[in-house]
């Protein structure tokens, strides 16, 4: 492929209609900060972010030092890269190295330590991802600036989701309401976040078998992304879980038309890790849907008759 920045061969896709070489991609990423190609509107690969964010990273360090302010936010901005990518433990550590560092700004501290339970909860380790949110919680609401507001309802969120994890269902009520209503209350609210909080309340309902709140939860969370986004990616994969609820309520045949469609929407992203990874469960799901009852058998012996 060639490389959109530099117009050589040898690069390799990072969105659905642009290629890159990781160098160049870095600059574009230095540049612009963009995680959303404003073409095509998918997310970046998850692969090349990784790579980018590390030699932005190393470039950072090179030139201001390990403790400047803006090598810090290069070092939290490769570490998030590389939890969204499935690498754990060098996210783990490097989150750890953030924390443990000083002095860092407030709010690198805070995203960190989100970010870091985020890993542990996605490791299996719920009690330890629960205690350091339960430390942090507290220290957002002293502060008064407005990213302490936003983080404080990223804490609450996944606070909410180990809870269900965890299956204290009380406290998972209350943290993740706490989060939507303090959504709704600002008339600025992230379309993509509030989204990302009624999936995790469509969790809790299913969890706990409330089967119906939770297709409707998920019913809602599909119209407000689909009135916003403007990825169709990830409206189908948003879609796709609305089908599984409708299965579980019984609507069948609306869970197998919305399948139907998630699913020629997401063959084309060929080139989204997402997709790719939700395409054979969903064409599996929609194949146990339209099975037929019984197997039909034409005569073919006389014995048949």
């Amino acid at each position: 492929m060639t490389c959109a920045i530099c117009l050589e061969d040898d690069a390799v896709h990072a969105c659905e209609c642009s290629a890159f070489h990781v160098r160049c991609f870095t600059n574009l990423l230095l540049r612009f900060g963009r995680y959303q190609c404003p073409t095509c509107h998918s997310l970046y690969d998850r692969s090349m972010m990784c790579a980018a964010s590390g030699l932005a990273y190393t470039r950072t360090l090179g030139i201001f030092g390990p403790t400047h302010g803006t090598t810090m936010v290069r070092k939290l901005e490769h570490a998030t890269a590389l939890a969204k990518a499935g690498q754990g433990p060098r996210a783990k550590e490097l989150f750890q190295e953030i924390i443990d560092s000083s002095p860092n700004p407030e709010w690198v501290l805070a995203v960190s330590e989100v970010e870091l339970a985020r890993v542990l909860k996605d490791g299996g380790e719920l009690a330890a991802a629960r205690d350091l949110l339960e430390k942090l919680v507290p220290r957002l609401l002293r502060e008064k600036a407005r990213w302490a507001w936003h983080e404080r309802i990223e804490a609450s969120t996944l606070l909410g989701s180990i809870y269900v994890a965890l299956k204290s269902w009380v406290d998972a009520e209350h943290w993740l309401f706490l989060s939507i209503d303090s959504h709704l209350a600002n008339d600025t609210a992230c379309p993509q976040k509030v989204v990302n909080c009624m999936e995790e309340i469509a969790r809790f309902y299913r969890a706990r078998g409330d089967n119906a709140l939770a297709c409707e939860t998920y019913r809602v969370a599909v119209n407000i992304l689909a009135s916003d986004e403007a990825d169709v990616a990830r409206v189908a994969l948003l879609n796709l879980k609305l089908a599984n609820a409708e299965v579980l309520v019984g609507v069948r045949s609306e869970a197998a038309a919305r399948f139907r469609t998630a699913i020629r929407c997401l063959r084309r992203r060929k080139h989204d890790a997402d997709a790719r990874e939700a395409m054979p469960g969903a064409r599996r799901q929609l194949a146990e849907l339209i099975k037929p009852a019984k197997r039909l058998r034409r005569p073919t012996s006389p014995e048949d008759v």
